[in-house]
């Protein structure tokens, strides 16, 4: 997806491309980037990396906008708008169908995915749900981290669709 940094005007490609030896795995315009994601209470989260940790904090305004402080600095990002043929359909997405907490991710960014599969497990009230795709086709966006806490109708994983006319 495209992030649009307020702080530079600059447009800056993002894509997190799964998990791995519980780090999460982002590559940022042609950078790819390793750190462990701890979530330490609402909007807050411990990363680490390469031995180091610092703590972030992630709001977003009543405008949209995501802004990240580090402690030092906050840097404000706009996220792109959904588009109109996604929004409609809805299968394209593995969505939250209530508040919880991300206990597994079962695929990776371009893995092929059958109708039916595993995406991710959600944790909520003590009880696992398994979430499953509603379409086939292939990954193209890992939207959340394991231990992730999220809201209801949070976009959790983004697939396109190996059948052109069902995206």
């Amino acid at each position: 997806m495209k992030v649009q940094s307020k702080s530079t005007e600059r447009l800056v490609d993002v894509s997190v491309l799964g998990s791995k030896d519980g780090e999460l795995q982002v590559k940022v315009d042609d950078a790819q980037i390793s750190f462990a994601l701890s979530p330490e209470g609402k909007g807050a989260f411990r990363v680490e990396q390469k031995g180091a940790s610092f703590d972030v904090y992630v709001m977003r305004d009543k405008k949209g906008t995501v802004w990240v402080h580090d402690g030092t600095q906050a840097y404000a990002f706009t996220l792109p708008e959904e588009g109109a043929s996604s929004a409609a359909s809805g299968k394209d997405k593995v969505v939250a169908p209530t508040p919880g907490k991300i206990v597994a991710i079962n695929v990776a960014v371009g893995d092929q995915v059958e109708e039916g599969d595993s995406i991710v497990v959600l944790e909520a009230m003590k009880m696992e749900q398994r979430l499953s795709a509603e379409i086939a086709g292939e990954v193209a966006e890992i939207l959340v981290a394991e231990q992730e806490q999220v809201d209801s109708d949070a976009v959790l994983v983004r697939i396109e669709s190996s059948n052109k006319d069902e995206a």
